[in-house]
């Protein structure tokens, strides 16, 4: 055959080949060309269900079979592309080495829209009631995974995406990826992805040793705490975090129940839209922040002056311990507790305390102790001891007496030193290296 040339409904197709019957796998060449206004057409064809929105495609392959099977491919699917070469070797087994790029992708096209981030909820389309009930264990299927084709296949992928069109609003991001499959073992060795929000590298492996999976992944990056959401200035708003995380199991549900590590964050301060963090955070983030910090009735935002985060993850949990620490210009806050990855239950305690010379009155309106319970999808809060008698570990702290009682929150408020210092010192000899690490590139950002 040389040369297909025609069309089938709205599809076009271009074949040129030079094929050798007797001999297949000898200087064989393929040059196909496709074209048509439905992608779903195209993966119909191929047996495959869509993966994608349904756009227009066009897509031209060409083949070239000597020693080893090689050629270059080229699509396009609406405003996305995919372009670069695949070569295939069968002897001892097949390899692939894959060198694929792409000059844009428009996520937003391909897939169904979702809101950009801190775009008000109430503009957005409604999330359904069962995507609302979900909880993270759902997305987490039990169903045991068939990762065979780790062990009868070798090959190396590299790809680069340098403009990712993530959301309607058109923001940007980056992507690239280099990674190999031998002897059993996935590895991307490099991973990064960077947006308006975040700058990540990682590095990722999965393997079957001992016939259950196991799964490694080590993360570093930068990224807008959540609060950059609340709007206000960003220029400092940023977090150098790391995290190392490791997971053995048959399905992503028995992975998530075993899976293992910890989290670190640290960064300088910013500003909170206290207006708009009632807008975006709902009623029950409104309710806290204004218990725990009176002034946003009385200003428009919170300045911060610096904010650590550590946690360590086991047997399904979140351990936020020491915990969270953020320094205002009026307030310190630290969060200790834990969350429950499995059921989303919280249990996460609050303490807040008073810089010196914000004033007797705005003082009195703190409330220094908040036990957040309930779960992520329905949160609430069981205590407030603001003029009431403190329980739990508020009240070792405090002997039983509401904080505010015998002069307390006096002495409470005295206190000046630094929460963030406090929680790195607290933090174990591994961590606080760590974190130090952390300092240092983020010195290095600001240098």
């Amino acid at each position: 055959m040389k040369q297909l040339i025609g069309s089938f409904g709205p599809v076009r197709i271009n074949a040129d080949a030079q094929l050798n019957l007797d001999n297949l796998s000898n200087d064989a060449r393929v040059n196909l060309q496709m074209s048509g206004p439905s992608s779903d057409q195209l993966f119909a064809m191929s047996g495959i269900n869509p993966l994608f929105n349904d756009v227009a495609y066009q897509l031209s392959v060409d083949i070239a079979d000597q020693v080893a099977q090689s050629g270059s491919v080229s699509l396009t699917l609406g405003r996305s592309d995919l372009f670069g070469s695949i070569a295939v070797t069968t002897m001892d087994g097949p390899k692939i080495n894959m060198r694929l790029g792409s000059n844009q992708v428009d996520l937003h096209q391909l897939f169904a829209d979702t809101p950009p981030l801190g775009t008000d909820a109430s503009s957005s389309a409604t999330v359904t009631t069962d995507a609302q009930n979900k909880k993270i264990a759902d997305y987490f299927s039990s169903t045991p995974w068939d990762l065979s084709w780790l062990n009868q296949y070798e090959a190396a992928l590299q790809y680069a995406a340098p403009e990712i069109i993530v959301n309607q609003a058109q923001d940007r991001a980056a992507l690239s990826l280099e990674a190999q499959l031998e002897a059993g073992r996935l590895t991307a060795q490099s991973l990064t992805w960077t947006d308006q929000w975040v700058d990540i590298s990682a590095q990722v492996a999965l393997a079957t040793n001992d016939s259950t999976p196991q799964l490694s992944v080590e993360i570093n990056g930068t990224k807008r705490p959540n609060w950059a959401l609340f709007g206000g200035q960003q220029d400092n708003l940023v977090s150098a975090f790391s995290g190392a995380f490791s997971a053995s199991g048959n399905s992503a549900a028995g992975m998530l129940s075993d899976a293992q590590g910890w989290m670190l964050a640290l960064g300088e301060g910013g500003v909170i839209d206290n207006q708009r963090l009632a807008l975006v955070g709902g009623d029950i983030l409104s309710e806290l922040f204004q218990r725990i910090n009176p002034f946003t009735n009385t200003l428009t935002s919170t300045a911060l002056e610096c904010h650590i985060g550590i946690a360590t993850l086991g047997a399904g949990q979140v351990n936020f311990v020491p915990g969270i620490a953020l320094r205002s210009q009026r307030l310190d806050l630290t969060v200790r507790g834990t969350l429950n990855l499995l059921d989303e239950t919280l249990s996460l305690s609050v303490r807040t305390r008073p810089r010196s010379g914000i004033g007797l009155s705005a003082g009195n309106a703190l409330t220094p102790f908040v036990r957040v319970g309930g779960t992520l999808t329905r949160p609430r809060l069981v205590v407030d001891v603001r003029g009431s008698t403190v329980a739990g570990a508020a009240a070792v702290a405090s002997g039983g007496l509401s904080i505010l009682a015998g002069g307390l929150l006096d002495r409470f408020a005295s206190s000046r030193r630094d929460p963030c210092a406090q929680l790195m010192s607290a933090a174990s000899q591994a961590n606080q290296a760590r974190l130090r690490l952390l300092q240092n590139r983020q010195q290095a950002r600001l240098d």
